[in-house]
């Protein structure tokens, strides 16, 4: 947890100092909310509907630019042949045709 609170503090300060000239998407909003939501109790019932309806959303209201990572996780899992049944981003399950 220490870890956490120490990357997100620096955040800036790295962003600032970063001499690539590309832009960053760590932003303090996205870090802080990821490190909470590592540190909240999970329970095995109810973890995806939390992440779905609560984690998502809020990621989303921190970061504008992470629903491309809703996208890119999207596109690993058809490329693994798989997918996803409630997927991120999502505001209910996907009930199929």
């Amino acid at each position: 947890m220490a870890g956490d609170i120490f990357s997100a503090a620096t955040s800036p300060l790295r962003s600032v100092l970063d001499e690539s000239g590309r832009p960053t998407t760590n932003t303090f909003g996205k870090q802080a909310l990821q490190a909470v939501q590592r540190h909240s109790p999970n329970t095995f019932y109810a973890k995806l509907a939390v992440e779905r309806l609560f984690w998502d959303k809020l990621q989303v209201l921190a970061d504008p630019d992470y629903r491309q990572s809703f996208r890119r996780a999207e596109q690993n899992a058809k490329k693994q042949g798989s997918g996803y049944w409630w997927g991120p981003g999502e505001s209910a399950p996907y009930a199929g045709a």
